[in-house]
């Protein structure tokens, strides 16, 4: 019988959510520089109608052609996926 109050496999999970004041970051790849770096999730939220589509895809075809959009410099050229969900009633 094991006297650790926290299990072998879980103190694992547990030492890898601990905060490490020596460890350094990976350094983001940024697909816009100052609004969207690689493995993030955007998601733009609004009234239906307002063009969030546009915006959208305006912004994909810069990153595409390497262009800067509304100011925001071009980063890396990673692939992008793009995806446009419209709710319906």
């Amino acid at each position: 019988m094991s006297t650790s109050p926290v299990a072998t496999p879980v103190r694992g999970i547990l030492d890898q959510a601990l905060f490490d004041a020596n460890h350094t970051a990976e350094s983001e790849k940024p697909i816009l520089k100052g609004l969207i770096s690689a493995g993030e999730l955007v998601v733009w939220i609004g009234r239906e109608k307002h063009r969030k589509s546009n915006l959208a895809l305006q912004a994909a075809i810069c990153i595409a052609l390497g262009r800067p959009f509304l100011n925001f410099a071009h980063g890396t050229g990673e692939p992008l996926p793009f995806m446009t969900a419209q709710e319906t009633k």
